[in-house]
């Protein structure tokens, strides 16, 4: 499954880092072990592992960091929507005034001409 997985990821340093994976595996070295030499895991992921590990749980354990990968993406999402969102608004509102300044200016400089 691993080089299943190796194969559909189109990001080239992540497939090097299952080639590496798999390598360790097929010498004989835990996938739990090599997943967490090899990738860059944030320190709550790592301790799931371990646990799960350790538990002999892993399905679950890996419900778990699903979950967790999911919420986290959640929040930044709605950390960066609660600070585009007014961004977006000033931009609009420039660009209306903008549109509106051009409309109006030949209009009041035409009327001080009569």
């Amino acid at each position: 499954s691993m080089k299943l997985s190796s194969q559909l990821v189109s990001n080239i340093k992540i497939q090097n880092k299952f080639k590496i994976i798999i390598g360790q595996i097929e010498e004989g070295k835990s996938p739990i072990d090599a997943i967490l030499e090899e990738l860059e895991l944030t320190i709550p992921i790592r301790k799931l592992l371990t646990a799960g590990k350790i538990s002999g749980e892993l399905i679950s354990v890996f419900e778990n960091i699903t979950h967790y990968i999911q919420n986290e993406i959640e929040k930044k999402l709605d950390l960066f929507l609660l600070l585009f969102e007014p961004s977006i608004v000033i931009l609009l509102s420039l660009i209306v005034g903008f549109i509106a300044y051009s409309i109006l200016i030949p209009i009041f400089e035409m009327s001080t001409l009569l």
